[in-house]
């Protein structure tokens, strides 16, 4: 399963603690544990559609790990994509008609349009690793990371052309939705949030595998808590609040926040990179987290963004 290296680095974090980054609030700022929902079994690697009303994933039934589609309330599922090599880590690119995924290990990105079945192919570093695979803000590349003997870098694929380019030291980077913002794990297994533009990095928690909420203020990421669980945190940008969003006695990964702020979607399996894999979505209750979503509908069904009624053309 494409998790395997990124629960290693999750049990690294989890040997360092979770102290010395502000207030922990175990239970959220309610003081009341998140309502929290099985959506769809055997199922791995969320993303959003940009409507908020669905998500994409990956699963493996009977084959090869292929994507699929699953309604917010776990009501509708469909395969949309099925690929004898596997496919891993979908996202819906933003004019709601292309989804770019991680093919098997042929170590290579795909995207694939919906309307015709039609597909072309990119490359990334022979060195690359899937965790913390993301977007960045506008859709029109891919962040991966490539491990180096002496340190980890992101790197970005442009998905109409295949050119890449060097974004960041650190791993399993992600950009902010406003563009000022990254946030990426150390070579000391820290999470730290940098100015985009450069300067200095603020540590601000220990841990991993991150995403922002779409209002560029928090990050929720994955720790190994001091009892044994991999847990979902989430902390504000400057490092000074934290808030538990998970503590069970499950490996909670991979979490993606929805468009409007106010869920997670998550994978959680038994232990370290053991199935079953089974996506799941929590309340998410942050102060001033959520926003608005017009829900304007593209071709395939799913929003061509957050109040827009159009969307940039990247070539694809």
């Amino acid at each position: 399963m494409h998790q395997s290296r990124a629960a290693l680095l999750i049990v690294a974090f989890g040997l360092l603690g979770v102290g010395g980054c502000g207030g922990d609030s175990p239970t959220g700022p309610r003081g009341s544990a998140p309502a929290n929902k099985l959506i769809l079994r055997r199922a791995s690697t969320p993303s959003w559609a940009r409507d908020g009303r669905s998500l994409l994933c990956s699963r493996a039934i009977d084959g090869p790990y292929s994507v699929w589609r699953v309604s917010d309330s776990g009501q509708d599922s469909v395969m949309l994509i099925a690929d004898p090599e596997g496919a891993f880590c979908p996202f819906w690119l933003p004019d709601g008609n292309h989804i770019v995924y991680l093919r098997g290990e042929e170590f290579e990105f795909v995207v694939y349009d919906v309307r015709d079945q039609s597909s072309r192919s990119w490359p990334a570093h022979d060195a690359w690793d899937d965790y913390g695979i993301s977007l960045t803000p506008d859709g029109s590349e891919i962040l991966y990371t490539v491990y180096g003997s002496t340190q980890h870098e992101t790197w970005a694929l442009d998905l109409a052309s295949g050119s890449k380019r060097f974004v960041w030291a650190g791993a399993g980077a992600v950009i902010s939705p406003d563009g000022r913002w990254i946030a990426f794990t150390t070579q000391q297994d820290s999470l730290a949030i940098a100015p985009l533009s450069g300067g200095s990095a603020r540590r601000i928690a220990v841990g991993g595998y991150a995403c922002w909420t779409p209002d560029s203020r928090y990050v929720v990421f994955t720790v190994l808590s001091q009892t044994g669980n991999v847990d979902l945190m989430a902390v504000d940008r400057e490092g000074t609040r934290r808030w538990r969003l998970t503590d069970d006695a499950t490996v909670d990964l991979a979490p993606r926040v929805s468009p409007d702020g106010r869920r997670v979607a998550y994978v959680r399996c038994p232990s370290l990179d053991v199935p079953p894999f089974d996506l799941w979505i929590l309340d998410l209750e942050l102060p001033t987290v959520g926003i608005t979503v017009e829900r304007s509908r593209g071709s395939s069904g799913d929003s061509a963004g957050r109040g827009a009624t159009s969307v940039p053309s990247h070539g694809f």
